[in-house]
């Protein structure tokens, strides 16, 4: 009797653990024991300008006026996926950068054969950043940043860039648009979708690549014996 009493004991027990077990699964399911995420303080622009200053003033010291106005100017500076798509369409004419391969050339390619000679002062004394050459593309804040790598095709960080534009979450169907030099479709599509003017920063259009990059040497080519020996 008294096994049978504690056997029943433990079968009351377990019982009201499963009923507790699958009112919780309920109450789960239905949102009510969801954690509760904190209420963050909307940020306005006057707030997001004001935390930028005082970054940038971080980062120079309050003595380096001349540092602080070179970095407002990088964080000005943007370029419009239109326009990178004008440069690509015109990669591979006589004019600018004729031997520009879809399937090889890099980023880096395009930045020391492209880029750097379209930038380039007219007196040759140095240059200034791609974005800052033509007027619209003067001190307007970029609505995105892209990070890439230079070693990588051109042509995909182009593909990328209009993709983000357009909404796409691949750029796949892009790279064969640009193959195919199907860019007045292209523009039609950016155009349409109102995104023709979508601002980016890019490290190889918003900075001056006369002022970095040009008192070194190219990456060494591995593939091509002639490039290699125009290289060397």
């Amino acid at each position: 009797q008294r096994y049978m009493g504690n056997l029943r004991v433990y079968l009351i027990i377990a019982s009201q653990a499963v009923v507790l077990i699958e009112s919780a699964c309920l109450f789960t399911m239905l949102g009510l024991l969801q954690p509760q995420h904190p209420q963050l303080p909307k940020t306005t622009s006057q707030a997001r300008s004001s935390s930028t200053a005082s970054t940038f003033d971080d980062h120079c010291g309050q003595s380096s006026a001349a540092c602080r106005a070179t970095l407002h100017d990088l964080a000005g500076r943007s370029i419009s996926v239109g326009s990178v798509l004008s440069l690509y369409a015109e990669l591979g004419s006589v004019a600018v950068m004729p031997a520009y391969d879809p399937q090889r050339s890099t980023t880096s390619d395009v930045v020391r054969q492209a880029i750097i000679p379209l930038s380039r002062r007219k007196h040759g004394t140095g240059g200034t950043a791609y974005a800052s050459m033509s007027g619209s593309d003067i001190q307007v804040a970029p609505e995105c940043m892209v990070t890439h790598a230079w070693s990588m095709l051109f042509i995909d960080l182009v593909a990328a860039v209009v993709s983000d534009a357009l909404g796409y979450s691949q750029y796949a169907g892009i790279v064969e648009k640009l193959v195919g030099g199907y860019h007045e479709a292209i523009q039609v599509d950016l155009q349409a979708s109102g995104a023709w003017h979508k601002r980016y920063w890019i490290c190889a259009f918003c900075i001056n690549q006369h002022a970095s990059i040009c008192g070194s040497f190219p990456q060494e080519p591995q593939r091509c014996p002639e490039a290699h020996a125009k290289w060397d």
